[in-house]
Order: C-alpha cells, then sequence, then structure tokens
C-alpha cells in the first residue's frame, strides 16, 4: 500500500495542475527584475518543467520505498544531514518569495478598497508573523485541504488574464508600448466587475461540479463568463476597450 491517505486521480491531477497555476500567477512577481527574456525562460520554463517534475518523481519513489511522506526522514534516510539543511535552505528561499508576493498582493488590495497605503516593511513582518505562529499550530495537517481551495482559487485567476490580454486585447497596445520604457501603462483598472464575477463562477464551479479536474474545470468557466461577460459590456457601452474605475498606475504600489 502507498504511503499516505487514500487520493482520487482526479484530486490528485487537480493539486498537481493548481500548483503549478499559482506558480504561473505569481512568478512575474519576481521574473520582473529578470534581465532578458531568456532568463524569464529558464526560471519558468526550465525550471518549472524539468526542476518541479524531477524533484516530484524523486519524492514520489522514495515515499513509496521508505512507506513514509515525512520530508525530513526520507531526507535523513537518502542523504543525511547535508540533505536537510539543503531542504531547510530551500524551504527558507521559496518561502521569501511566497512572503514578497502575498505582501505586494495584500498591501495592493487594501489600497484599492480602502484608498489606504500600507508600510510594507511592516505589513511583511506581520504577515511572515503570522506564517510562523500559523506552521506552529500545525497548519500542515490541513495542507491537502489548503491546496486543494488552492486549486481552485488561483486558476481562475490565470484564465482571466489569458482571456483578457490574448482574446480581448484591452490595453495590449498600450502594454507593448510602455514595456519598451519599463513602466505601467498610465491609466488602469483600479478593479473590474466581470472579472470578479467570473473568478467567482469558476471558484464555484471547481468547487461543486464533480465531472472531471476541478483546477481545469474553474479554469475553464472563469475563461468562458469572462470572455462573454465582457464582450456584453462592450456591446453595452459601445466601446471595444471598456475600462472600469480607471485610476493612476503612479499611485500603485510596486515593491522592489
Amino acid at each position: 500500500m502507498p504511503p499516505g491517505p487514500h487520493m482520487s486521480i482526479a484530486t490528485g491531477a487537480s493539486l498537481v495542475a493548481g500548483g503549478f497555476m499559482v506558480g504561473g500567477v505569481i512568478s512575474p512577481d519576481m521574473t520582473r527584475f529578470n534581465r532578458s527574456v531568456g532568463d524569464v525562460f529558464k526560471q519558468t520554463i526550465l525550471g518549472f518543467t524539468i526542476g518541479e517534475y524531477t524533484i516530484g518523481m524523486i519524492g514520489v519513489l522514495l515515499a513509496s520505498a521508505l512507506k513514509s511522506t515525512n520530508v525530513i526522514t526520507l531526507t535523513l534516510a537518502t542523504t543525511g544531514f547535508i540533505g536537510v539543511m539543503f531542504v531547510l535552505l530551500a524551504t527558507v528561499k521559496i518561502n521569501d518569495f511566497n512572503l514578497y508576493s502575498a505582501g505586494l498582493g495584500i498591501i495592493n488590495a487594501i489600497e484599492i478598497i480602502f484608498h489606504r497605503r500600507l508600510s510594507r516593511r511592516k505589513t511583511t513582518v506581520v504577515i511572515g508573523a503570522l506564517g510562523i505562529v500559523m506552521s506552529a499550530l500545525g497548519i500542515l495537517n490541513h495542507f491537502i485541504n489548503f491546496l486543494s481551495l488552492l486549486s481552485v482559487a488561483i486558476p481562475p485567476i490565470a484564465s482571466i488574464m489569458i482571456v483578457d490580454y490574448f482574446f480581448l486585447k484591452r490595453q495590449r497596445h498600450l502594454l507593448d508600448e510602455t514595456r519598451e520604457e519599463g513602466t505601467l501603462p498610465r491609466v488602469v483598472e483600479r478593479w473590474n466587475p466581470v472579472a470578479l464575477i467570473a473568478w467567482a463562477t469558476g471558484f464555484v464551479v471547481g468547487q461543486q461540479v464533480t465531472m472531471g479536474i476541478p483546477s481545469i474545470n474553474s479554469l475553464a468557466a472563469s475563461a468562458i463568463v469572462y470572455y462573454i461577460g465582457s464582450l456584453v459590456v462592450s456591446a453595452v457601452r459601445r466601446d471595444p476597450q471598456p475600462l472600469f474605475s480607471p485610476a493612476d498606475s503612479s499611485r500603485l504600489t510596486v515593491m522592489d
């Protein structure tokens, strides 16, 4: 018998696919600092494919061979103390990335919703402290449930971004122009009700529809709703590229 609790293929596939989508959504927070397109390619495509698949497969084989899902136990049994140190350092690095993305998202969300700009340093410290406390309280005991939630909550964000940029092409010409200057378009949206409705629809579909892979279901549902909803708004407003609640991009927080 394999180690760990029973899990269906659909659930496992959703966790894996959803995990990759989460990485894809937050990766621009880091890749924007890269020097070239080649660096972005190496960090994302190579890292998420060769790196993740290789490490994941090694973990599966070791867990099956040693009948354990405890990372420290597996590492000590195979590579000893040096391996454990690599695992700890890798965890610190990964959570440094996660902490940065979480801080950036929370600061911008509060600024957009409540029109209040928070200190990025204090906010980052508070988020990090909360993470430590939750870890000490045993949040890893609910890790699978947390991943299941992320696997249907994050993919809709990715699908909305893809539909907006590649299919609707709203503000794409402005992004192409300002990319050369390394700046944001002067006017951006504070919020988009069609995107929020599409995200909520994708989340509900991912949670409630049992047929297929939940993360893919949420991805597809939000893409369809956002595409059709945006076309309806464009037709009603008689504007091919309508903007909701436009704002000056210079007022938004960009952590560096």
